[in-house]
């Protein structure tokens, strides 16, 4: 369980860190404003699973999947791996992952 915690703290670290680079290097506010939003709830999310609380693995997965959907996106647009590429091979391996917790979690209740 904490593993899990671990991975989406790392991974709010990632997105809280692209945003500021973004707009330290381009002077990007969406770049910012979203790392920032993102970033701070996936915070979140990992601070309910460290306390063992199921919403915390919906959040940090609804929230993977928004941000693999716009990285594929942006991958996709520019066909640059870094970041679009790589941040969405990020979020697609969070995806599993917190989507794998969840199942066993699920499982668990019956």
């Amino acid at each position: 369980m904490k593993k899990t915690a671990w991975v989406i703290f790392i991974y709010a670290t990632l997105v809280l860190t692209g945003g500021l680079i973004g707009y330290i290097r381009s002077g990007s506010n969406p770049s910012l404003i979203s790392g920032t939003v993102f970033g701070s709830l996936l915070f979140l999310s990992s601070y309910f699973i460290f306390k063992k609380k199921i919403y915390g693995y919906f959040g940090a997965f609804f929230l993977a999947l928004i941000l693999e959907g716009f990285f594929t996106w942006r991958f996709a647009k520019t066909l640059k791996f870094f970041p679009g590429g790589l941040l969405s091979l990020v979020s697609l391996a969070v995806i599993i992952i917190v989507a794998c917790k969840i199942g066993r979690r699920l499982r668990a209740a019956r």
